[in-house]
């Protein structure tokens, strides 16, 4: 599967790709499970755990279909919390020696993520960066702590679905990005679309 999906971003299949890395073994909490990465060692000790080397094999395949689409003239994008430790780990870095890299830091709050059954004026922060081979930076908004309260994304909360009360994790609920932040990478993608598109007219 990942030898089909490079050759067809090696063959100029796709425009645009963004990938959402699961975060739960780049975060500095995953070292409450025995977890070895740290902010001086982001790839974590050898031998890896079966759960480190599932997520480090991820990230290099992603940082190499992201080279592939670099090179076929296409876009990309890479999501993760602001404080992932993947944005420092080796295949990250190996991408960022190669291809120009641009950044965005933004609180999800600021675009409207919030946790099920909001109460009044609560919001989930979610410090967020994305990197990609365009422009992003005007996606980057912080949140100001005013007009709202900031439900952490943790814990699970009980919902009323389709008549049925049910139990949700706060933590994948908080995964889905909010219908604003879509539209404002997609403006920014498309943006960047036009932009080479005009350029390769000349």
């Amino acid at each position: 599967m990942f030898v089909e999906l490079l050759t067809e971003c090696l063959s100029g299949w796709y425009s645009y790709v963004h990938f959402g890395l699961p975060c739960s073994w780049w975060s500095s909490l995953a070292s409450l499970n025995g977890g070895s990465r740290r902010v001086t060692i982001p790839d974590g000790v050898r031998p890896f755990t079966k759960a480190e080397h599932s997520s480090f094999l991820q990230l290099e395949r992603t940082c190499t279909l992201c080279l592939a689409l670099h090179w076929a003239g296409s876009l990309f994008s890479i999501e993760n919390p602001r404080a992932s430790h993947a944005f420092a780990a080796s295949p990250y870095c190996a991408l960022e020696s190669i291809v120009p890299i641009f950044e965005a830091r933004f609180d999800q709050c600021q675009y409207g993520l919030q946790p099920p059954a909001a109460g009044r004026g609560e919001f989930v922060k979610k410090a967020t960066k994305i990197v990609a081979n365009f422009p992003v930076g005007q996606l980057s908004v912080k949140c100001s702590n005013t007009g709202h309260v900031h439900v952490h994304a943790k814990g699970r909360r009980r919902v009323w679905i389709e008549g049925s009360c049910t139990s949700v994790s706060l933590a994948r609920a908080a995964g889905a990005y909010p219908p604003a932040l879509c539209r404002a990478l997609a403006a920014a993608a498309a943006l960047a679309a036009r932009t080479r598109t005009s350029s390769a007219s000349w």
